[in-house]
Parts: structure tokens; sequence; C-alpha cells
């Protein structure tokens, strides 16, 4: 259930719209039939029940969840349009239908795992610049990279912190001792 204080269901019918840079979904309650969103009993609350054959239409993505509240016909609030953004929301990929891989690592991971392969000796990733008609191949500098891979490694375990997933190492100290 999903209730608007100002804007009742009786008065208004709902839309979410989910909205990023890339991909647009919309589940829409104005649809005449089988609409995802309808008024609870209340007359004041949402019921929000979206079917998996609607939601799988959902490209993975990041995206912005904007209600869209739209004054009912007949009603006081006819005519009336409310947007309201709510927040922000990540949609996973579903890895039971994907016909490929899924890199499900962030964005930090993935330039931390980059950076880390260059200092290894791996040729593609630690290239900073280069010229085709000059000729000309500039490669990260060692000290760069580390200082690279300190930071994306600083930021990486704060990802995790952040997540809950983060555990310190511990430290194991031995002490020997000679009689």
């Amino acid at each position: 259930m999903q209730a608007f204080g100002e804007y009742p269901a009786n008065l208004y019918n709902l839309k979410y719209v989910f909205n990023s840079a890339n991909n647009r979904f919309l589940l829409d309650g104005t649809l005449a039939t089988d609409a995802p969103i309808t008024a609870a009993a209340d007359g004041e609350t949402f019921a929000v029940q979206a079917a998996s054959s609607v939601t799988a239409d959902c490209p993975a993505d990041t995206y912005q969840i904007i209600a869209v509240l739209i004054g009912i016909a007949g009603t006081d609030a006819a005519g009336q349009q409310v947007t309201l953004p709510l927040q922000d929301v990540t949609v996973e990929p579903n890895l039971a239908t994907a016909t490929a891989p899924v890199d499900q690592r962030s964005f930090i991971k993935r330039r931390l795992d980059m950076i880390e392969a260059a200092i290894a000796g791996d040729a593609r990733p630690d290239v900073q610049e280069y010229t085709i008609q000059g000729r000309q191949l500039r490669k990260w500098e060692p000290d760069k990279l580390e200082a690279l891979r300190q930071k994306y490694a600083a930021m990486y375990q704060a990802e995790l912190r952040a997540k809950g997933q983060y555990a310190r190492p511990r430290m194991i100290g031995f002490r020997k001792t000679f009689i």
C-alpha cells in the first residue's frame, strides 16, 4: 500500500515512472484493464501489484522513481496533475534469464580490477594516451597507478562497508620468547 496524504486514491490515479538516462519504464494506474496500481478499499491509499510479466520488461539500470498523480474526472481533483520525485532505485539484471554473462561488479570495483591488472603487467589498461598518426603512446607511470589503486581500493572498501559486507582483516600477532 502506498499513501500520498494530500492526494487520496479516491480523487487521483497514480502512475510510477522509472526514469534513467538510458531507459524509461512505466507502471500505469490509469489503464482501463489490468492496471498494476489501483485504489485500495479505504479510498486513501493505492495498492501496487505489478505482475512479473509487466516488470520483466524493465531493463536493468539505476532509475529515479517519480510518482505522477492525475486527478480523476468528475472529482474535485479533475484536471490536476502532481509530479513527486521519490527516490533512486537500482534494478538488477535477472541472472536466471540472462543470455550472456552479467558483470555484477560496481563501477569502482571494475576500475580497481583494471588498475590492479595494469600493475600486474596486463598491457591493455595502463595506456593513458595514444595518437594514431603521430604514433605516440603514453602509459601510466607505476607510482601514479599505485596511487590510483590505493584511491580506488579505499573507495571500494567504503562501498562494501555501506552495503554491510566489509569486515576488517584480523591481525594475529605472535611473540617468540627465547629461554
